[in-house]
């Protein structure tokens, strides 16, 4: 068969996303066909080929209408066209694309330098503490029992895949009831942190975060969501007292935890990040920063870069990608967790995270990283 016109559509997710390549291509017997291949980003499988077309603009049709289809579908996912080779004359003009985002922004954290600065906050009696679970950020809208009816969001806003084992188990339960979940995917299990819309309680997303907490705790329970599945962030309570606080930290830390994060309890919700302090803050035990791939390695590691304020990029070393995860291509952005960085140098210790699908390379920034070692850093720990 002879491609005429093939088009990629793309649904990103953290978990890699998913794609969908339609051609349109003439027979050795001059008659025309619409090939589909769908699947998981780099996986496609080929669908059964309908009957070939015996006239060119009829396949067209039917070569559009399976773009526009995917375009304007239903379900959690949503695609975009990625690429598209054609005669120029012949570009596909989509009139409705489907373009869902969360109703609620994500509410983002400001970095704290020190545990004393944490620990000093805390013992104000203005704020939660949390664990930082070490995940992917997800929200997640219920609208019904059906599957198309939970959607859920990367930190973007964007429809992100909800993942299989939570949706077999909201399915599960059958709840008719509308909510709002905001939290982190830990493999495969979703840690949930705030809620923007419950049952019976259309004004919850404008109380401060200690009700928001409240009516979070209160609707896991009440809809029987609290499980292997769905789980409240474990949390110290002001109340709880300033050593519980340090035990808290201290188990954190042993158990190789990301870090703490720290919620005041009567602020509202407000997305985004605040240019500087703010009422969510949080504290990295081990600090990560999103990197640019800019040089592929022998022996499964890449070269990676970061942004300076002039806008040039700074090699921060390499780091070794595991045997269980794909090395990642030139110019993919990647999480890269570590304990510091040299000033001048390296990123110290760098383990690989996984890809990030839901950044734009503009955010690989040196801004990011809080914890530099300098040369009188050294010289006291060598003492």
């Amino acid at each position: 068969m002879q491609v005429k016109e093939q088009t990629l559509l793309s649904a990103p997710s953290n978990s890699g996303g998913k794609e969908y390549l339609v051609i349109l291509g003439q027979n050795d017997d001059d008659t025309f066909s619409v090939m589909i291949k769908n699947g998981p980003a780099g996986n496609l499988r080929q669908q059964p080929e309908k009957a070939p077309y015996s006239d060119f603009d009829a396949a067209r049709k039917a070569y559009t209408k399976a773009i526009e289809a995917k375009l304007k579908g239903s379900g959690s996912s949503i695609y975009s066209i990625v690429r598209q080779t054609c005669p120029s004359d012949n570009v596909i003009e989509i009139s409705e694309v489907r373009a869902v985002t969360s109703p609620f922004g994500a509410q983002l954290l400001n970095p704290l330098n020190t545990i004393e600065e944490v620990l000093e906050l805390f013992a104000t009696g203005q704020y939660v503490m949390q664990l930082k679970a070490d995940g992917d950020r997800m929200s997640l809208l219920h609208k019904g029992s059906k599957v198309d009816q939970v959607t859920a969001f990367n930190r973007k806003g964007q429809c992100r895949d909800v993942p299989q084992s939570l949706s077999q188990f909201l399915s599960s339960k059958a709840i008719s009831e509308q909510f709002y979940l905001d939290g982190e995917i830990v493999k495969n299990v979703f840690y949930v942190f705030d809620t923007l819309l419950c049952p019976n309680a259309p004004t919850v997303s404008e109380q401060p975060y200690a009700r928001r907490f409240v009516a979070l705790r209160e609707m896991l329970e009440s809809l029987e969501l609290s499980g292997e599945q769905i789980k409240l962030i474990p949390t110290i309570y002001p109340e709880d007292g300033i050593e519980a606080a340090k035990a808290f930290c201290d188990s954190v830390l042993s158990a190789a935890g990301e870090g703490v994060v720290l919620k005041k309890i009567n602020s509202k919700h407000a997305a985004g990040r605040p240019n500087s302090g703010g009422d969510f803050l949080k504290f990295k035990f081990l600090e990560s920063s999103t990197c640019l791939v800019t040089k592929i390695n022998q022996q499964r590691s890449v070269g990676i870069s970061l942004y300076d304020v002039n806008g040039n990029e700074i090699n921060v070393g390499n780091v070794t990608i595991p045997p269980s995860a794909n090395i990642p291509s030139l110019g993919d952005l990647i999480e890269v967790q570590y304990l510091y960085a040299f000033t001048g140098g390296s990123l110290f210790q760098p383990v690989y995270l996984g890809k990030r699908s839901d950044l734009d390379r503009a955010e690989c920034t040196l801004s990011q990283i809080h914890r530099w070692k300098t040369d009188v850093q050294l010289e006291v720990l060598a003492a």
